[in-house]
């Protein structure tokens, strides 16, 4: 149970950008973590209904949030829930057709590297405004593209290729 909790957190960190803005937001909050557990998860059981429970207690993440995710891939039609006794969310679409971008988005928004409205704009700092705000604009850019070019079934196919290593060591 260790070694597979610790393969899907190691291998989410491979892929998670972590930016600081200001001192405690990261790009990728935790939920937004979770959201890509939670969707890989669904895609390695396409087909089943899982509850937010089981994929909560398999990987000791935060029930509490992880329901809050599940609500909002649920708002954004990205996944559905059956209701009842033997009910769950599941994957509806093609693995493929999800971005790690798209399921970012859903729970924390658009984000900047450069947290432009923090700053105060003067005549005496506007250059150097402009020179950050460019380099900021990069580095959204740079994110950007690696998390509109990684699928969810890139993900998937990722994290089965770990998991398979982790077994044959």
């Amino acid at each position: 149970m260790y070694s597979l909790m610790y393969s899907i957190r190691s291998f989410a960190n491979a892929y998670m950008l972590r930016i600081k803005k200001g001192e405690s937001d990261l790009y990728i909050t935790r939920k937004g973590q979770y959201a890509l557990f939670f969707m890989i998860e669904l895609a390695l059981h396409k087909g089943e209904t899982i509850t937010v429970k089981q994929v909560a207690g398999k990987y000791d993440l935060s029930e509490k949030y992880m329901e809050q995710v599940a609500v909002k891939l649920r708002r954004a039609g990205f996944i559905n829930v059956i209701r009842g006794n033997h009910g769950g969310y599941y994957l509806d679409g093609n693995i493929d057709d999800y971005t790690a971008r798209q399921i970012i988005d859903v729970i924390d928004g658009p984000k900047n590297a450069v947290d432009v409205d923090s700053y105060k704009i003067s005549e005496n700092n506007r250059m150097l405004n402009s020179i950050v705000i460019d380099m900021g604009n990069k580095v959204d850019n740079a994110i950007d593209d690696v998390l509109t070019n990684v699928t969810l079934g890139d993900l998937v196919h990722s994290y089965s290729e770990q998991l398979n290593c982790s077994y044959s060591i």
